[in-house]
């Protein structure tokens, strides 16, 4: 009897488990994609985090333009004293340091908004209406907390107020109407008038925002707008 012939085809044996190098190299796989995902999330992150506060900051410095606006829309001129004071009119391009010194608004008004019974909405008399002398102005907190940018420069923020003078040559304060605060925490208020009748309001904002690695950046933020007020030479 003829005995059966083996193949000569080799038997493949099952594999059980994984070497050491494969179990490495799946490890240093996982290691690089997971660090791939963290640097990305850290950014997206950091990226939020700068639109967010710039947005806030924007927000913040447009909300104090519109609080002025009101103020400066009741400018009037009379007999003894135009609707802006100042700044005064440059026909040329405000310089850097035009914009630094620019500082404050004075205008008159027959609006007295820090008398204790001012009522915007009382009637009054058009033929003896009386006029105030007003600011708005920017000044270093009295008490600032102190702002620290990135490279360990100390700032000290502002603030914009209203108050009232005496007289038309806005020589004195008047004291006993105090003053009321229009914004806080601002880096600069610059102002110019573009025209007899157009002034342009700047307003610098600074803040923090998370950087890529969680370190704290500083963010500036800028927001301008053009106030039109009663041409100068108009007289009531």
């Amino acid at each position: 009897m003829s005995q059966p012939q083996r193949s000569s085809i080799p038997t493949i044996r099952s594999r059980k488990g994984v070497s050491l190098i494969e179990l490495i190299t799946v490890m240093g796989l996982v290691s690089l994609i997971f660090t791939v995902l963290i640097a990305l999330v850290g950014q997206s992150s950091a990226l939020v985090s700068q639109g967010t506060q710039t947005i806030f900051l924007n927000q913040k410095a447009r909300f104090a333009i519109d609080k002025i606006t009101p103020y400066l829309a009741t400018a009037i001129a009379n007999s003894s004293s135009p609707a802006i004071v100042a700044p005064n009119q440059k026909l040329d391009a405000p310089s850097a340091a035009d914009l630094l010194s620019y500082t404050s608004i004075q205008f008159t008004t027959t609006e007295d908004f820090l008398a204790p019974n001012y009522d915007p909405k009382a009637p009054y008399d058009l033929l003896n209406r009386p006029v105030f002398f007003y600011e708005i102005y920017f000044e270093k907190d009295t008490n600032p907390i102190p702002y620290t940018l990135e490279d360990g420069t100390q700032i000290e923020l502002g603030r914009i107020l209203l108050r009232k003078y005496q007289d038309s040559s806005f020589n004195t304060v008047d004291t006993t109407a105090g003053f009321h605060p229009i914004a806080f925490d601002v880096q600069y208020f610059h102002t110019h008038r573009l025209e007899g009748n157009t002034v342009e309001v700047i307003i610098h904002t600074v803040g923090k925002r998370k950087g890529p690695a969680g370190n704290r950046i500083d963010v500036f933020e800028q927001a301008q707008g053009i106030v039109d007020v009663p041409s100068p030479s108009y007289v009531y």
